[in-house]
């Protein structure tokens, strides 16, 4: 298992400017400016982000009617999933969070009814925890590396074809817990911005982006995180 905690996440104005999910829900406006330099500098100074990863790579014992078997008797319910990581011989089990106190101060500004703010915080704290999950991507191609294999692209409980009941062996094996990350009996995760992702490492393993998932899955429509992970995709090969 390993914990990392020092992880450099800041946002830089041009990428608030240019993501897309405050484009798309006229957040950029003209009084958003001041209101974005206020609050890059409060994340900036790590006062409102924590960013924490924890992952686990473990054997992947065998893969039966869509279903992936893990050590400790463990079992992710996963047909999709189960079938895109046919040709793994591990599975890298991975979680980050930014911690509690964006969450809190969001509620505070929504209290204080700076609901114009409060939504530009939202999304800023989106897109930090997507740039969050794209150096867990990075830490599942170095173990890879390491073992001479490859990594496949990132799978998350919620996904199309991968139960949400999977949470829970997500977060038992990853190391969730020992980074401030704990589930609810209906398998959400707090603190609110977090994630668990799934890759598969293997010999020639497919790759592909959290925005190909989204664009397969059948809640893209109504999925909040739908335009970041194109935005975030986009950078990532730019």
């Amino acid at each position: 298992m390993t914990l990392v905690s020092d992880i450099p996440l800041d946002i830089t104005m041009r990428e608030a400017e240019q993501f897309h999910g405050l484009q798309c829900r006229g957040l950029l406006q003209s009084k958003s400016v001041s209101h974005l330099e206020d609050l890059l500098e409060e994340l900036n100074s790590q006062i409102l982000f924590g960013p924490k990863i924890a992952y686990s790579a473990v054997p992947l014992q065998g893969v039966v009617n869509g279903r992936l078997y893990l050590p400790g008797q463990m079992v992710l319910n996963a047909p999709i999933a189960a079938h895109r990581l046919r040709r793994a011989s591990y599975l890298l089990l991975g979680a980050c969070t930014l911690g509690g106190a964006v969450a809190i101060r969001i509620a505070t500004l929504f209290a204080e009814k700076k609901r114009f703010k409060a939504l530009l915080l939202e999304q800023l704290a989106n897109l930090a925890l997507f740039k969050l999950s794209a150096r867990l991507q990075a830490f599942a191609d170095d173990e890879a590396r390491r073992l001479g294999i490859q990594a496949s692209g990132p799978l998350s409980p919620g996904d199309d074809g991968f139960d949400l009941s999977a949470q829970k062996a997500m977060i038992d094996l990853s190391g969730a817990r020992d980074i401030g990350i704990s589930l609810s009996s209906n398998y959400m995760m707090s603190p609110q911005h977090s994630m668990t992702i799934l890759y598969g490492l293997g010999q020639k393993m497919d790759r592909w982006s959290q925005a190909q998932n989204c664009e397969n899955c059948r809640s893209r429509k109504n999925c909040r995180h739908r335009d970041l992970s194109a935005r975030m995709s986009g950078s990532s090969h730019a």
